[in-house]
């Protein structure tokens, strides 16, 4: 039930226009949960929405005709101007300037800290919008206590002004763990967008130099299918068992992470880590980067292994191949770690702070 006099909740939906990654998926389970706690929350929404079902599961309202950046920069203030008592829950990186009282989930801030893995244009404005947008969030959010210190560094914030609110795995990635995990198949699953911090060129060279012939590389994931990257593929020697799969649908993601025997993560920098989480839930061992918010989601549960090591990258995956027990033994960590991360969890700590006077 709303607190007496507390602030009614409006949600920028300008997620529900662009394709699913991590941000985005962040946001599509969050709103479905905050929809679960109060039916009075308000999701605003451009008119140009990509993902209907959503929309119509969160009773979406589409307002102006504007689309992108100018809806959110002018288009939500322009609506919201005539409210008094009011937030703004932004969950994707960005905010309107113009609106006094808004929340912002920033999940990262790789902009900023690898800007040259970006388009200038982009990191141009990503720095400058949240160089005066985030000081001025009344709320502000983030996915893991090292994206809390990077952002907290960089805007020189007071770390306990800043709430650290995990992802979580879908519902669909859940795998029973009575599954027979032997059935497994030669598969190494990678999923990421092609960008150069998610570091796929090593976990090829990686693959390109094991002495299993019977093994594929699977890839899932955006921006695989430039003229660059397939000639890439075309100069590693085992490049007939590196499959290109591009975005797939959740339910064939959920069954990949299933039957694979391993999914690598060689990222040298991320805010979170969701593609970790989902493969533990459905029952996938891991082998990821030794990196500081690795650490901090996945503990102990997954094979470490040095991003920028080939060799090392190399005997991560030949072990899990070969070893049987040693998987088990990761599948079972990963089922357990994953229990700490659920979106009703992470949907309740916002709320509850957003409702906060």
């Amino acid at each position: 039930m709303p607190r007496l006099n507390s602030p009614e909740i409006f949600v920028n939906c300008r997620f529900l226009t662009q394709e699913i990654t991590g941000v985005q998926r962040y946001a599509i389970e969050m709103t479905k949960k905050l929809k679960d706690i109060d039916k009075n929350i308000i999701f605003l929404s451009p008119q140009n929405v990509v993902h209907p079902e959503i929309a119509y599961l969160l009773d979406a309202k589409k307002i102006g005709t504007l689309t992108g950046h100018l809806w959110e920069q002018l288009t939500l203030p322009i609506y919201l101007s005539t409210k008094r008592n009011y937030i703004l829950l932004n969950l994707c990186n960005t905010a309107p300037l113009f609106c006094n009282h808004v929340a912002l989930v920033l999940h990262d801030v790789s902009y900023h800290v690898n800007d040259n893995n970006f388009r200038k244009s982009f990191s141009f404005y990503y720095k400058n919008l949240l160089k005066n947008a985030v000081p001025r969030a009344k709320k502000l959010f983030t996915v893991s206590c090292f994206s809390r210190n990077e952002i907290c560094k960089i805007y020189k914030i007071f770390e306990p002004n800043i709430q650290v609110v995990y992802n979580a795995p879908s519902p669909i990635f859940s795998t029973p763990n009575n599954i027979d995990h032997t059935q497994k198949e030669k598969i190494i699953l990678f999923v990421a967008t092609n960008n150069p911090q998610k570091n796929i060129t090593a976990a090829l060279a990686a693959f390109n130099e094991l002495t299993d012939n019977n093994v594929y590389f699977y890839i899932v994931g955006s921006g695989y299918d430039t003229v660059m990257f397939q000639e890439q593929i075309h100069n590693y020697k085992k490049k007939d068992h590196i499959v290109v799969l591009g975005r797939i649908s959740d339910s064939e993601l959920a069954s990949l992470y299933a039957k694979s025997t391993c999914f690598v993560s060689t990222s040298t920098y991320e805010g979170f880590g969701l593609p970790i989480i989902e493969a533990q839930v459905a029952g996938c061992p891991v082998i990821a980067s030794d990196i500081a918010v690795y650490n901090e989601i996945a503990k102990d549960s997954v094979a470490y292994i040095d991003p920028n090591n080939i060799d090392n990258i190399k005997n991560g995956i030949t072990r899990m191949i070969s070893d049987e027990k040693y998987r088990k033994s990761l599948i079972k960590k990963g089922y357990e770690n994953a229990k700490r991360f659920t979106w009703a969890d992470s949907a309740n700590i916002i709320y509850s702070t957003l409702k906060e006077k």
